[in-house]
């Protein structure tokens, strides 16, 4: 898995049109949101055989949260971050489980649709903590 975390003075997006069949669900409103952390997301193939990941995933965003003093963060589907994404089921499924697993850390965690072309804006903060990327 591959992510791009921002920390971001303000987000919004909106869904666009549904990019593949197995897209969820989801509404065409913009989203705005105020401070908060986005994690750009790539899932990518055999992540879902990798022991221990949503723990680890939760740790590391559970830590940036605290540096940079928020509590809301928006997972991001972004599948351009890698060259071998996985399956798009699979990719979802482990999506869900990490907004799941961060919920359950006490984190105000959402997740844009997955499966959807979307527009975004992002305005972030200019610190040295505002920009980070992991491979897990």
């Amino acid at each position: 898995m591959k992510t791009l975390i921002l920390h971001a003075e303000s987000f919004s997006y909106t869904p666009v049109a549904k990019e593949i069949r197995s897209a969820e669900e989801a509404s065409t409103n913009t989203i705005n949101l105020g401070r908060c952390l986005v994690v750009f997301v790539a899932v990518e193939a055999g992540d879902e055989s990798k022991s221990g990941l949503y723990e680890l995933f939760s740790e590391q965003l559970g830590s940036a949260l605290r540096e940079v003093g928020e509590n809301v963060l928006v997972l991001y589907p972004f599948v351009h971050l890698t060259d071998s994404p996985a399956k798009p089921l699979v990719a979802l499924e482990i999506l869900k489980q990490l907004e799941l697993k961060l919920r359950d850390r006490g984190t105000h965690a959402m997740r844009a649709p997955f499966g959807w072309t979307k527009k975004f804006s992002i305005s972030v903060f200019g610190h040295p903590l505002a920009e980070r990327s992991f491979r897990f």
